[in-house]
């Protein structure tokens, strides 16, 4: 591996340099997310017209564990739009992923991203529903899958409708990441957001620590049930 920082080594993930950090590090080279990744990109008029309620104000609402879960209308790559009603009765994982547009996803999103290539399925197994928002339109969203070459659906909220209600808040013209376990009674039982404290602003946890950490939220006979 060569030295590519004075902070990191990098090594291979797919096709992206990821630095070899230990756990839970997860950040990735923004270089090969050409040719979007500009301000053009990023500043565009769609995403501005969501910075609210104030552009001076990034968190419009903060959802705690305990609390009921935000009503949502999303629409599927499969062509199903579904509500936080479809998914009640099942414990349900919200990964709110950030992105600019279909070809610039956040570089801290892809591994995770990557990796639920060969973990979504385990998910199911365990009793748990995943859905994987993109901030994105649902055309941009099935971009997205062929652009990584995803496996698995991915849901729209191109208004960022969920993102808010969730409270991730917003950087650089777009949406921050956050994953939320809701469970089957549509109450909230974990959150992790982007940059709420002094650890997770470096941090991104992966998807199979979120599923442990959403079987400790809700317990796994619930989950199975």
């Amino acid at each position: 591996m060569a030295a590519t920082s004075p902070r990191s080594q990098y090594i291979e993930y797919g096709e992206l340099p990821v630095p070899a950090y230990d756990y839970p590090f997860a950040y990735v080279s923004v270089a090969h997310q050409a040719p979007l990744m500009s301000f053009g990109a990023a500043l565009r008029l769609q995403n501005q017209l969501h910075l609210t309620p104030s552009a001076t104000t990034d968190r419009a609402a903060t959802v705690m564990p305990g609390d009921a879960a935000p009503d949502f209308d999303l629409e599927c790559t499969d062509g199903r739009k579904v509500s936080l009603a479809d998914f009640r009765g099942k414990p349900l994982i919200l990964r709110l992923t950030r992105a600019v547009s279909e070809t610039f996803v956040c570089p801290a999103c892809i591994p995770g991203m990557e990796d639920l290539k060969s973990t979504y399925p385990e998910f199911e197994r365990r009793g748990f529903e995943l859905a994987v928002v993109m901030s994105t339109t649902p055309a941009q969203s099935l971009a997205v899958i062929d652009y990584l070459g995803l496996n698995y659906p991915l849901y729209s909220d191109p208004t960022w409708d969920v993102y808010r209600a969730y409270g991730t808040g917003h950087i650089l013209m777009a949406t921050k990441q956050a994953w939320v376990v809701v469970d089957g009674d549509g109450v909230v039982r974990w959150v992790w957001r982007f940059g709420e404290d002094d650890v997770t602003r470096i941090t991104v946890p992966m998807p199979l620590d979120v599923l442990a950490a959403a079987e400790a939220a809700v317990g796994t006979s619930a989950a199975r049930a």
